[in-house]
């Protein structure tokens, strides 16, 4: 049994899993959640909330039916011919694991839905581009700005750093582009 859970674990490795009202995704990549609501509530204004929820706590709310609304790393969509709404979060963090709530807005009582979410580390995928000519010490200032906007534990101190950066250099094949593409992956070590 304990071997089947750990090649089950493998296989699912970086797919986006529900369980319930559990999701899990991987830090970097969209989740998308699903908030299913009974057809009294269709054209009742829906929201997305952190626990405990107070009004501080909201993170994105409904516009119109239908239409897409968005607020940062946030947006929600609200499905009225399906009866649900949904919210994607873009570029999970670590600590954007936790409990949220789905949200329908009524006079006096608002109705919520528990929706638990982890978060798992992963690697970065990051774009730069660069010049064509690279020199050694452009690659370490791109080293250096790398970790930090992408590091979880902040910027590099002192070269210490827990991330190693390992770059692959993508040469656009288009002859009116004269920059190369410079992708980096980022990942704990």
């Amino acid at each position: 049994v304990m071997t089947f859970l750990i090649v089950f674990s493998l296989v699912l490795t970086g797919v986006l899993m529900k369980s319930g009202n559990v999701y899990e995704g991987t830090v970097g990549e969209p989740v998308e959640i699903r908030c299913p609501y009974l057809d009294d509530y269709k054209y009742t204004p829906k929201y997305f909330c952190r626990h405990p929820c107070k009004s501080d706590h909201v993170l994105i709310k409904s516009a119109k039916s239908d239409q897409v609304s968005s607020n940062g790393r946030y947006s929600l969509i609200d499905i009225v011919s399906g009866l649900f709404f949904t919210v994607t979060i873009k570029h999970l963090r670590l600590t954007d694991s936790g409990v949220y709530y789905c949200g329908i807005d009524k006079w006096f009582s608002d109705t919520l839905n528990k929706v638990h979410l982890f978060v798992r580390p992963g690697g970065y995928l990051c774009k730069q581009f660069v010049s064509q000519t690279v020199h050694a010490d452009d690659v370490h200032h791109l080293y250096d700005e790398i970790v930090t906007e992408y590091s979880l534990a902040g910027p590099a101190r002192d070269g210490n750093s827990s991330i190693i950066c390992s770059t692959v250099q993508h040469c656009d094949p288009a002859p009116q582009n004269d920059m190369n593409t410079l992708y980096s992956l980022i990942t704990h070590h």
